[in-house]
């Protein structure tokens, strides 16, 4: 697809996704959604079945990052931990 003025590059007739955790599958459900990308080919692949069993999509004790270098986000990933393994998770 040509594309004269260079404002926007073209769009592609194909798209390889790699990784079908969260992000790979919003991307792959985002771009198929997207009217630009009607006549493009969204492939994803993921290096197991799905879901893959240690990815961190799957487990609930990676729902909250814990590695922040910022103070503030840590002290504020802690109170969330506490209601994650309290209330807010109590249904597994």
């Amino acid at each position: 697809m040509p594309n004269p003025d260079n404002s926007t590059p073209p769009i592609p007739s194909s798209v390889l996704i790699l990784g079908s955790g969260v992000f790979g599958l919003s991307t792959a459900l985002s771009l198929s959604r997207h009217p630009s990308f009607t006549h493009s080919t969204i492939t994803l692949v993921d290096r197991s079945a799905f879901p893959a069993p240690d990815s961190a999509s799957i487990d609930t004790s990676r729902i909250i990052r814990a590695d922040y270098a910022d103070p503030a986000y840590s002290a504020l990933a802690a109170k969330a931990s506490k209601h994650w393994r309290g209330e807010w998770g109590a249904d597994g």
